[in-house]
């Protein structure tokens, strides 16, 4: 932070400022929690799809990962994130949870 106001970088400039500004822990911080993100939704954990979907819009990750400007580590890491929070979200079948225990007031004698 500069005087109390938030540091503001396009994400096509993020690798160059953050090396100009010998930061590159901070680039890698932002790659690991995109990819942390994408680990998130995985295995269509709607949970935590419902929370990411309006944080991450489908318009700025595709964005992000069509960007020939961004590197490629960052690129996949936006891609893994399209395919499991935007793409591959819906299940594929209802799921019927058996009932595996019963009420004795259900019973009937």
């Amino acid at each position: 932070m500069n005087n109390n106001k938030p540091l503001e970088i396009n994400i096509e400039d993020l690798e160059s400022k953050l090396t100009e500004m010998r930061e590159e822990r901070l680039y890698h911080y932002f790659v690991a929690m995109i990819e942390l993100v994408a680990l998130m939704s995985l295995s269509r954990n709607m949970a935590g799809i419902n929370i990411l979907q309006d944080i991450y819009k489908i318009d700025f990750v595709i964005d992000c990962f069509l960007n020939e400007k961004i590197g490629y580590t960052l690129r996949s890491n936006f891609a893994k994130l399209l395919n499991c929070l935007h793409i591959d979200k819906d299940p594929l079948e209802p799921i019927i949870v058996p009932t595996l225990t019963r009420v004795w007031q259900d019973i009937v004698v």
